[in-house]
């Protein structure tokens, strides 16, 4: 019913006009051993409203995830500026689900970076991460 859930979710997710990235396409699957799937969205609207949220399914026997999400700036020069961060956002069970939103100063480039820890029932940790770019124009 959780992974129901987190699907319906994720799907809502898409069609508000956010984009989404699978970590499937950014990891390959063989190094994941609890987590199932990862995903990060982040979009702006025209007044630098920025709208973030995030998915991670683990497997059947994980007990507890973990997520640390960070908002940076990236600068025209290359360099980063950390923005925000929301730290230790736990989710029981098997299925995570965050949102947020921040304003921020329009014209640059922002990325979103979720880092998971993904416990498991036999005692094994992993961690996994994902980022997400976006304008905010």
């Amino acid at each position: 019913m959780k992974k129901i859930i987190a699907i319906f979710l994720c799907v809502m997710t898409l069609t508000t006009g956010a984009t989404t990235v699978s970590a499937n396409q950014a990891k390959e699957p063989s190094f994941w051993y609890n987590t199932g799937s990862i995903s990060v969205s982040l979009h702006f609207n025209n007044d630098g409203k920025g709208t973030m949220s995030g998915t991670v399914i683990g497997d059947n026997d994980v007990t507890l995830i973990s997520v640390d999400a960070v908002l940076e700036r990236i600068n025209s020069n290359g360099t980063v500026t950390h923005i925000h961060s929301w730290y230790d956002i736990e989710a029981a069970g098997d299925v995570w689900f965050w949102a947020a939103t921040y304003y921020v100063t329009e014209g640059y480039t922002y990325r979103c970076t979720l880092y998971a820890t993904v416990y498991a029932a036999d005692g094994t940790v992993e961690e996994v991460s994902i980022s997400k770019s976006a304008l905010a124009s």
